[in-house]
């Protein structure tokens, strides 16, 4: 299942939509999760491509939650041997890219467009905590090198089923968003999980020292 966290922005979500009829989707059923949009035009035009996309599934929360809360939200909700987690504020630039994320989940657990080398000491003690929060109930074996850029990925059902229900947040505002780079990441590193990435292992900081192979990130500084 491809799952694409949408919020108050008609112009992304009408481009991301179109685009996923352009490109091969692999025999994946297509989610879009609102996370709580405020605007009338964009509920007005969400409740309008819900009908003019009839072939995917639409689905709301009504409440602040992020991308994470949506992927959180599909996981529970929606059965699926694998899902795609991505942002509305993506543009796929490689038409097959969900064939090699298949390609890549038939052989590791997750499997990320990008991820980077990034300093789990975080700039205040309040954001430690809320990164770590219920994993410190279990031995912390090491630390992960590498965050999950956006955060959005791939995973395996099986893999989201060994992560205690505890350890799913739904982050409540944009400073924990992206603190769940680092929280996705620490907790497939907990289970053991294994993963690969589509520029392999590097030393990478930070998102615009890739290229736009796979996707492009439109960057559009939103809060909610």
């Amino acid at each position: 299942m491809i799952v694409i966290a949408s919020h108050d922005n008609v112009e992304l979500l009408e481009s991301m939509l179109q685009r996923l009829t352009e490109v091969n989707l692999n025999g994946h059923e297509v989610l879009i999760v609102d996370t709580n949009s405020q605007r009338n035009q964009y509920l007005s035009a969400f409740l309008e491509l819900k009908q003019k996309y009839s072939q995917f599934l639409f689905d709301r929360k009504d409440y602040t939650c992020w991308d994470s809360g949506a992927y959180i939200h599909a996981y529970k909700n929606y059965v699926a041997e694998k899902y795609i987690f991505l942002q509305d504020s993506l543009y796929i630039t490689d038409p097959d890219l969900f064939i090699k994320m298949d390609q890549r989940l038939d052989e590791y657990d997750v499997a990320t467009i990008f991820h980077f080398h990034f300093d789990l000491h975080l700039h205040t003690e309040e954001e430690s905590k809320w990164t770590f929060q219920g994993l410190y109930d279990t031995q912390i074996t090491g630390l992960p090198t590498h965050g999950i850029f956006g955060p959005f990925f791939g995973v395996t059902k099986r893999t989201l089923d060994k992560i205690p229900k505890e350890w799913f947040i739904e982050p409540v505002n944009k400073t924990q968003g992206c603190l769940m780079e680092r929280r996705w990441a620490l907790m497939f590193h907990q289970i053991g999980a294994s993963k690969k990435s589509f520029y392999g292992d590097n030393d990478v900081f930070a998102y615009e020292q890739f290229d736009d192979k796979y996707v492009k990130k439109v960057w559009m500084h939103r809060l909610q």
